[in-house]
């Protein structure tokens, strides 16, 4: 009376496979749509830096190749830890049920680490 079932969690890839996850629903797109679309942003963002840093600014002069290609390597950090690991630090609760393209990044990433989908 009054207390009801909860649902049973759904069957997963995660390890220890009795591990029990709340609220799990499988991606619903491929491994390598996220991937395709993670790395083609990647790469945009790349690009646009190494671009961006080629520009004669007030200076008159670019930057060199070794200034360019360290600043390529912050927008890079500063994209994966500002975008995807700042999403799994405001949705952590959310990702098992979640749908959203950086929570089925995160569960992909989970096949790996457990941990991160729980």
């Amino acid at each position: 009376m009054g207390l009801e079932a909860e649902p049973l969690a759904a069957p997963h890839p995660y390890w220890p496979r009795d591990l029990e996850i709340r609220r799990y629903i499988p991606n619903d797109r491929p491994t390598w749509h996220s991937l395709a679309f993670l790395f083609s942003v990647s790469a945009a963002l790349l690009m646009l830096t190494w671009l961006a840093a080629g520009w004669r600014g007030w200076t008159g002069a670019p930057m060199r190749p070794g200034r360019r290609l360290a600043l390529c390597w912050f927008a890079i950090c500063g994209f994966i830890h500002g975008v995807i690991e700042g999403w799994f630090s405001l949705y952590h609760t959310d990702i098992p049920g979640d749908q959203s393209f950086l929570s089925q990044l995160w569960k992909e990433y989970a096949k790996g680490d457990s941990r991160y989908v729980m």
